[in-house]
């Protein structure tokens, strides 16, 4: 999402400055916010919140930085969530959304995968990112892996 969401975007120093400075600070900010409003309404809340400022921002910092933002601040749940699930390999618990991350990013880094992120793909991707984490994280809840 990160690579995808603001490939409309103007090129510049803002954009070269802002989007990794709106990953660091939602996953920054992110598990700090999920550890006080608990991980899934932290989560699901910032993933939600994350899809019309990512699906609609029509190339426009603007809207795309602050859904990039959101979108970035599951990252902390989702590695503790992980590491919940392999608390015997912490650093593959690590490793293995790290892969995630850049097999997701993968196609961005071509001309042509970047036109696989037009408006309409991010709805469904970041619809089903709020499904998929909300059913794992109350599994990992009724199983006391989770806070919530």
């Amino acid at each position: 999402v990160g690579f995808g969401a603001c490939f409309q975007c103007p090129g510049g120093l803002a954009g070269a400055i802002g989007l990794p400075v709106a990953a660091f600070l939602g996953k920054l900010v992110g598990g700090m916010v999920a550890d006080r409003l608990g991980w899934l309404r932290a989560s699901i809340g910032a993933l939600l919140l994350s899809l019309p400022l990512i699906a609609f921002s029509g190339g426009s910092l603007v809207l795309a930085l602050p859904g990039v933002l959101l979108f970035q601040s599951t990252m902390a749940v989702t590695l503790v969530a992980v590491y919940a699930l392999m608390p015997r390999w912490p650093a593959a618990a690590f490793g293995l959304p790290s892969l995630a991350l850049i097999v997701g990013a993968f196609p961005t880094f071509f001309p042509a995968g970047k036109q696989l992120f037009g408006r309409w793909a991010f709805v469904p991707l970041i619809a089903l990112s709020a499904v998929v984490l909300t059913l794992a994280l109350r599994r990992l809840t009724r199983h006391g892996l989770a806070r919530d």
